[in-house]
């Protein structure tokens, strides 16, 4: 990356870049994109990635098991609506 393409890209991004600190932002950008790059070059075993896919949910089957009736829910309710608890606005 040179400092053309930091400023264009400071302008796309519309960031102020400042004159003194052109070294260190193309010493850091430069540090991305050679970590960016490390992480394309490593290796996946394609066996791995199969393995990824053929993952299976571990959790317990939902069951839908009665509850308690609406009315005995609501029964202590200061308000409610059409079988919902509802808050009032009280501020005046």
């Amino acid at each position: 990356m040179n400092k053309e393409e930091l400023y264009d890209i400071a302008i796309l991004s519309k960031l102020e870049i400042k004159e003194q600190d052109v070294d260190e932002i193309l010493k850091d950008m430069e540090n991305i994109i050679s970590f960016a790059q490390k992480i394309n070059d490593a290796k996946v075993l394609d066996e791995t990635v199969e393995d990824l896919n053929d993952l299976e949910n571990i959790l317990r089957e939902d069951e839908v098991i009665p509850s308690y009736p609406q009315e005995e829910i609501l029964k202590n309710a200061k308000t409610k609506e059409d079988g919902f608890f509802y808050l009032k606005n009280t501020e005046k």
